[in-house]
Order: C-alpha cells, then sequence, then structure tokens
C-alpha cells in the first residue's frame, strides 16, 4: 500500500518501462506516448481508494495555447522540462484515462525523474 510519505504526486509521468509492464495500458504505450498519474495526490495513499488513475498521453511537437490551463475540457497540453532546458510536450486526453489497481502501481511503478512538470518543479 502507498505510505502517506509517498513521493509519488499528480503529473508525475512513468518511465516507458513501466508503462510497458502494467497490465492496464494493455501495452498502448509506445515511444510517441507518455504515461501521467493523474490521480490526485492525497488519494495516492489513501487505504479506500484501491487504483490510481493515469492517462496515456501524446507527445506532441508544440503545446497549444487552446489547449492550456484547462482551457478545454476534454484536451490538455502540458509541457515537462528535461535537463539541459529543453522540454517534451505531452496532450492528454480525458478518453486515454486507465485505471491500475494499486497493488500492481505499487510492484512495477517506476517515476520518470529525467521530466519534470514545471509548474510543480518547485514543490518537491
Amino acid at each position: 500500500m502507498l505510505k502517506r510519505d509517498t513521493d509519488w504526486r499528480q503529473g508525475d509521468l512513468l518511465t516507458q518501462q513501466t508503462a510497458a509492464e502494467l497490465t492496464a495500458l494493455n501495452g498502448a504505450v509506445g515511444e510517441a506516448h507518455r504515461v501521467v498519474v493523474i490521480t490526485h495526490d492525497c488519494d495516492l495513499p489513501h487505504e479506500g481508494e484501491t487504483s490510481v488513475e493515469v492517462i496515456v498521453a501524446d507527445v506532441v511537437r508544440v503545446s497549444s495555447p487552446q489547449l492550456s490551463y484547462a482551457k478545454n475540457p476534454r484536451k490538455l497540453d502540458l509541457s515537462y522540462e528535461i535537463a539541459g532546458g529543453q522540454s517534451v510536450v505531452v496532450e492528454l486526453r480525458h478518453a486515454e484515462r486507465r485505471i491500475v489497481p494499486k497493488g500492481e502501481f505499487e510492484k512495477h511503478a517506476a517515476r520518470d525523474n529525467l521530466h519534470r512538470c514545471p509548474l510543480m518543479g518547485n514543490v518537491r
């Protein structure tokens, strides 16, 4: 069970290897995709929650202003910083949500520490 002191946060990216191992994703992840944790921080360690929600996001070339800051109810573009000032932009689509059993998430999940969402960069 994820504990209260878990380092997992909403918006964290999973490694490509983790994404390939999670059965809930059924091999839906390739080089043009990233998997983003969307479960709220407070729900991750909560004993009453039995799963972790993720979204299989497409990697896109640039962020669309129409898809930022929750302007669109079904799509959201997020930019993640990479060391060296580069970034990767992912487009989250509501229809690509997946439910991962918490036990499986705990067993396989590994955070991609090479990417950091700039909006959350100062939280940790």
